[in-house]
């Protein structure tokens, strides 16, 4: 899930760089997944 623009896509573990192609957002995989935490916010 990109943390810029919501896009998804299925990822190898083996790749550690998320590049997404919708926004072009070249990020670390795990900077990705926290900020995705980070911004997360629960379903009524």
């Amino acid at each position: 899930l990109c943390s810029n623009c919501g896009h998804k896509q299925d990822m190898p573990l083996s790749i550690r760089t998320y590049d997404c192609p919708v926004c072009g957002l070249s990020i670390d995989r795990d900077l990705n997944a926290s900020l995705n935490i980070l911004n997360w916010e629960p379903s009524a």
